[in-house]
């Protein structure tokens, strides 16, 4: 089993993004009073389509995602191609700036560039399959501080630096999300946290992958890969 990361030039014609929720309900028929519990973690689901017309190369690009799974077998790290870094202003490398435990649904952040997260921002904490899990922030937030006095220069003119070292802009700000869906597994102080293309690890949910030829153009598409999140 092996895992092939989603490419980041990879041309996506369509991107629908959901959840899968694995709920037990129980409703009286009776009064209609309905009891829910959770039966296993949701999942992420991602249905990716290529253009119905994309040149030989594009569509490479394609088949060696869709061959390379071979079928069911192996995983898929995809991102979401409609949001590949955060609507808000973090940047930087943030990391936790505090241990976060399973069914934890908020964190703190340190380490970043001091800015704003917005609700639908994704996250990943943590890396690699089945030791990280990518959330949705659902709340704006920004951080503290909002701004930063590090370093100013208002003198106007040309800024030197001749020490022979590395200027470095420190950073110390922290910022509070609320994500959804809850953690999986506990996360340790200084776990990284990615949000340039976070990854969700996938495999695909059919096994027979096709492609489509229209006549009188030079290339083809039609391909299409229908997932959803596998945590092993």
């Amino acid at each position: 089993m092996a895992v092939i990361t989603m490419p980041t030039d990879l041309v996506v014609g369509g991107c629908t993004v959901g959840q899968a929720r694995f709920d037990m309900v129980e409703q009286s028929d009776s009064n209609g009073n309905i009891a829910t519990r959770l039966l296993a973690p949701p999942r992420w689901t991602f249905a990716l389509q290529s253009r119905a017309v994309q040149s030989f190369a594009e569509a490479g690009k394609w088949e060696a995602l869709v061959y390379g799974l071979r079928g069911r077998v192996n995983h898929l790290a995809v991102y979401d191609p409609g949001r590949t870094e955060p609507a808000g202003t973090l940047r930087g490398s943030p990391v936790l700036n505090a241990a976060v435990l399973a069914g934890a649904t908020s964190m703190e952040l340190v380490g970043g560039t001091i800015g704003t997260m917005l609700a639908g921002d994704w996250l990943q904490i943590g890396t690699g399959l089945g030791t990280s899990q990518t959330v949705k922030v659902i709340a704006d937030a920004v951080s503290n501080p909002a701004t930063s006095n590090a370093f100013t220069w208002d003198n106007g003119g040309a800024f030197t630096w001749d020490n022979g070292g590395a200027f470095t802009w420190t950073n110390n700000g922290t910022v509070t999300l609320t994500f959804e869906p809850p953690l999986r597994a506990g996360y340790p102080l200084g776990t990284p946290v990615a949000w340039d293309r976070p990854l969700v690890y996938c495999k695909a949910q059919q096994g027979n992958p096709q492609a489509s030829y229209v006549p009188g153009y030079l290339g083809q598409g039609g391909y299409a890969l229908d997932l959803i999140e596998q945590f092993a």
